[in-house]
């Protein structure tokens, strides 16, 4: 009777101390030790995602790590050991990792499926989706994902806004020596002056360090001026907005409130603003 107490009275202490648990550990194998000065890692590189890297340091909870040429200091909790073949990785619908897409290169995703052999994502900056082997995906920390998360909310922000399209008033041909907002690159507007117009075709300078360029008539706008504007655009409204100074990009941003002489408007990273009449271009 006695043997059989001590048996259970052990069994017990087993089970309070963890000894039997089977809770599942992401990328369990990359878990089992950290990273060593010489080890390829997987870490954090920009908010569009991870990157491979030689771990050359450790001082504390810093890494450094070499990245072609570049080195790089990073958290401990951004630093990921590259998952070996075949290594599993327990995560659900909706759960954030970061996929590798290309050589190197390992992307901020939402899970979208999972199965035994592949895991379905959506890349955030593309939204492309693509199926990945469970050792090419790595579930990154908390922290991370709410910042992954950040940058999804402004990426769908921006689709929004540029499927939009500034349109100049009827019969508007820009002169030379008149100050223009203009599309630098596709969805880019930044604020420069006409050197010349010839037929549909305007030569810009730009205010910013950009080479002159020859555009169509439409991606050229007037620069709103003082009382260029009798209105202001409406609650839901996306709108490009003046920057603080002429050498920056008019970013884009949607309308939340309109109160007397001015419309408040949120920015694709959430920042709000005041804007006056001539202060912004509607975007139709």
């Amino acid at each position: 009777m006695k043997r059989l107490s001590l048996i259970l009275l052990t069994n017990l202490l087993m089970f309070a101390c963890g000894g039997t648990s089977t809770k599942p550990v992401a990328n369990e194998s990359s878990a089992a030790a950290a990273p060593k000065v010489g080890d390829t890692v997987v870490y954090k590189f920009s908010k569009q995602g991870y990157v491979e890297g030689k771990v050359e340091k450790i001082e504390g909870s810093r890494y450094e790590i070499k990245y072609g040429t570049s080195t790089n200091k990073v958290e401990s909790i951004d630093v990921h050991a590259l998952p070996k073949a075949g290594e599993k990785i327990s995560v659900q619908a909706g759960d954030v990792v970061v996929a590798r897409v290309r050589d190197n290169y390992w992307a901020g995703s939402i899970v979208k499926s999972v199965s035994p052999d592949v895991i379905e994502v959506e890349v955030i900056e593309n939204g492309n989706a693509m199926s990945v082997p469970h050792e090419k995906a790595i579930k990154v920390s908390p922290a991370s994902a709410a910042e992954f998360k950040k940058y999804a909310s402004e990426v769908g922000f921006l689709k929004d806004a540029k499927a939009r399209h500034p349109q100049a008033p009827a019969g508007y041909k820009p002169k030379p020596g008149e100050r223009v907002v203009a599309e630098w690159t596709t969805n880019a507007w930044w604020p420069g002056e006409v050197i010349s117009v010839s037929g549909q075709k305007v030569k810009m300078k730009w205010f910013a360090s950009f080479p002159e360029s020859e555009l169509p008539l439409e991606k050229i706008m007037p620069y709103p001026m003082q009382g260029s504007a009798t209105s202001l655009p409406k609650q839901g409204d996306f709108v490009l907005v003046k920057p603080a100074d002429d050498r920056s990009q008019w970013p884009y941003a949607q309308v939340t409130g309109v109160s007397g002489q001015t419309a408040d408007v949120k920015l694709a990273d959430g920042k709000t603003r005041s804007i006056k009449s001539d202060e912004y271009i509607a975007l139709n």
